[in-house]
């Protein structure tokens, strides 16, 4: 059974996270893990009970009032665990990211740039400016992808079965993989499909998104 989500207007106090722990069934966890199995890509954990277990943990302290993850008011409990591990996973993949971009400069020797202008040119490489363009460019287009997200998933935030679409669009899950990871019968995955497919359209209207499952 779906754990009740704490008394409206407050958020979960620890025991009532240890309690909604505890009921977990076997199912609930199965389909967990397999979530974390489609989150795990990138990031710093080692296999997907790894990361479940950390958001357990931290919904555990976030029941505490400290730092954490807080389990708020209405939300079936393995919808706000899946949310958490997601934003655990993207929050870990990108802090990856900046470690290595860090690193990969740390590789770059000073005497190995070139400073001479007349060979900078000479080499045919882009110009600093066209450099400057595509890197702006770049980056203009991952703070869209990044706002549209954000507008689904707000839009489908109590819709269960699209968030596993999308979810599974993230980090390119085939479809029938979806359907076994979320129990969706293949009937249901295409009706969830259309609500999803009516939600990109107005969200986005006259835009062309070419997201596919």
């Amino acid at each position: 059974m779906e754990p009740a989500g704490p008394s409206r207007g407050t958020p979960a106090s620890h025991d009532e996270v240890a309690l909604a722990i505890e009921r977990l069934s076997n199912v609930d966890l199965l389909r967990l893990e397999k979530a974390a199995s489609i989150l795990l890509g990138g990031t710093e954990y080692s296999n997907p009970r790894e990361l479940l277990n950390e958001t357990l943990a931290r919904s555990l302290q976030g029941g505490l009032g400290d730092d954490g993850r807080h389990w708020p008011q209405g939300v079936p409990f393995t919808v706000f665990v899946k949310n958490a591990m997601k934003s655990i996973a993207d929050t870990s993949r990108h802090s990856l990211h900046q470690t290595e971009e860090v690193l990969a400069g740390d590789l770059v020797e000073p005497d190995s740039v070139e400073s001479d202008p007349i060979d900078v040119l000479a080499s045919g490489s882009p110009s600093v400016e066209a450099q400057a363009i595509e890197l702006e460019a770049r980056r203009a287009k991952e703070g869209q992808d990044a706002t549209d997200l954000a507008a689904l998933d707000e839009h489908f935030r109590h819709d269960e079965q699209v968030d596993w679409i999308i979810m599974g669009i993230q980090d390119g899950v085939a479809a029938r993989e979806i359907q076994e990871l979320s129990g969706m019968t293949p009937t249901q995955y295409e009706t969830a499909h259309k609500r999803f497919r009516r939600g990109l359209e107005k969200l986005f209207p006259g835009r062309r998104k070419t997201w596919k499952t």
